[in-house]
């Protein structure tokens, strides 16, 4: 068992293409857990769900555009389309320790490896 997560590759990804842009994100571990951030900018606590279903972590956002009354949009920056990352884990997690925040379009994610999963020294007699 490789003890990393990666990017899940599945035919239902090209069909949600349409709906979801995959955001950037980034991976960090320790011997104690690893850490996902999520860059999902213009996105609230309340528009972000995070579930862990079997070996798959999903990460969807939503992104909603309040524009004021007449006002017509001329130019850009991004598209208002939501946000969709599903990673495979490939390392035993205490998924009762799962924890996920959100700060200035940031969705941090940390997942404990279980005890089960660590790395041990064996003494030699």
């Amino acid at each position: 068992m490789s003890n990393e997560l990666c990017k899940r590759d599945d035919s239902q990804v090209a069909t949600s293409r349409a709906k979801y842009r995959t955001p950037k994100y980034s991976v960090s571990n320790n011997e104690d857990a690893y850490e996902v951030e999520v860059y999902v900018p213009g996105v609230t606590k309340d528009q972000v769900s995070v579930t862990l279903e079997k070996d798959t972590l999903t990460v969807v956002a939503s992104r909603s555009s309040v524009k004021p009354e007449n006002w017509k949009l001329v130019s850009g920056e991004y598209s208002s389309t939501d946000y969709e990352l599903k990673l495979n884990i490939n390392v035993d997690v205490n998924e009762d320790k799962i924890s996920a925040k959100t700060e200035d379009g940031v969705v941090t994610i940390s997942l404990p490896v279980a005890e089960a999963a660590k790395a041990r020294t064996i003494t030699v007699n």
